[in-house]
């Protein structure tokens, strides 16, 4: 995993050996790496800020599709599901509630008939069901 920085700082030197690096168009700051980074579903973010990559559609989630049907209204944080659920992670080939949060919100937004009672709330917190608490 590398940080933003270590990204951007690779990058430069990518673009130093091709002599490019005085290039205006192919520069690339911290927030540029964030905002293309969240919009694509091979890379999945920790609260580092690192990211690492992820093969989104090599997994099965029907184990994880189960445990999060199991929970409504109610509001909890990933933390708990990995607690009740620890196989979640050799499954899912996750290091941490944070991984999963982002495995959770990427299919929340590609798979919302599986998942039609789940909001996904700032990291690392979920909602079921009903959200007038």
């Amino acid at each position: 995993m590398a940080s933003n920085q270590e990204t951007i700082q690779s990058y430069h030197d990518f673009l130093k050996t091709l002599q490019l690096e005085n290039t205006k168009h192919l520069e690339i700051d911290e927030l540029y790496l964030i905002n293309r980074s969240n919009a694509m579903e091979d890379f999945i973010s920790n609260r580092q800020g690192t990211r690492r990559y992820y093969e989104f559609f090599n997994h099965n989630y029907e184990k994880l599709f189960e445990v999060l049907s199991g929970y409504t209204n109610e509001k909890m944080s990933t933390i708990k599901i990995l607690k009740d659920f620890p196989e979640l992670k050799d499954i899912l080939g996750i290091d941490d509630h944070y991984e999963l949060h982002a495995i959770i919100r990427m299919l929340s937004r590609r798979y919302k008939n599986k998942l039609p009672n789940v909001s996904v709330s700032r990291s690392p917190m979920l909602t079921f069901g009903n959200n007038d608490f």
